[in-house]
């Protein structure tokens, strides 16, 4: 089995009082950062099947019609260990912290899995799935509205930040599922849950460790034709990201 995958990507805040303050108090009120951790973005391709036995691992027996099974084939990109950031001041609002943002953010996705037939040679058995070969190339872009709340001691104690919300995905690009190459363009909707625990505060500036996550919760059928007997294609993509350290600097632009 071979892997391949890059992913690229940028992200720009833009806080609800963005559209109320003048421009210059707005942009000077963006902090630069960096993140140190693990962040990486997958795909999953899954695809309708007739039943072959014995099932394959990567297929499953289909709830709504016994004669067919559900099958899935995953790319994930190379866990990126830095980032680079810009986001806005925080305010302290007493002991409980509330507040609404939106984030948008835009990616490249180039990946790449070829699954190979076991050696004639081994003992071992092992089923292959319908589909081997998947080669993705997505250019996409993601709106968020979430919410953010949490506690926020005034001293001594860290800061804990929760955030919710909802993620409109839209990405244009090229799927090639074994020799069929097709254009294709992806409309979901995604789930958003991030975590961040602020050990220090320094002026406008501030140390912490984060985590965030975003998964497709809804489905929508990227092409309706077959390749061979394989049919009704759905692409979900999903990321994680870890900051074990990240810095906002407290100096303005």
């Amino acid at each position: 089995m071979r892997r391949r995958a890059l992913q690229l990507g940028f992200l720009i805040l833009l806080p609800s009082k963005a559209w109320s303050a003048p421009a210059g108090n707005y942009l000077k009120n963006y902090r630069a950062g960096f993140e140190i951790g693990y962040s990486s973005t997958s795909a999953t391709l899954l695809y309708k099947h007739p039943k072959i036995l014995p099932l394959p691992d990567e297929c499953t027996e289909s709830e709504a019609d016994p004669t067919v099974m559900e099958c899935s084939i995953s790319v994930a990109s190379p866990p990126t260990g830095f980032s680079v950031f810009v986001q806005q001041v925080f305010h302290r609002t007493g002991w409980f912290y509330f507040n609404s943002d939106l984030s948008f953010s835009s990616y490249i996705l180039d990946g790449k899995i070829n699954l190979k037939e076991p050696d004639e040679s081994s003992e071992a058995t092992l089923i292959i799935p319908p589909i081997t070969n998947l080669n993705l190339h997505l250019y996409g872009a993601t709106g968020r509205g979430y919410v953010e709340f949490g506690i926020t001691p005034p001293k001594n104690l860290p800061d804990i930040i929760f955030s919710l919300g909802i993620a409109k995905q839209y990405a244009i690009g090229s799927i090639k599922v074994e020799d069929v190459r097709k254009k294709i363009d992806v409309e979901s909707t995604q789930f958003c849950f991030g975590l961040e625990a602020v050990w220090w505060r320094f002026g406008d500036g501030s140390f912490s460790s984060a985590a965030n996550t975003e998964a497709a919760v809804t489905d929508k059928v990227i092409y309706d034709a077959s390749i061979g007997d394989a049919s009704h294609f759905v692409l979900q993509t999903s990321k994680l990201s870890v900051a074990v350290i990240k810095i906002v600097f407290p100096w303005h632009f």
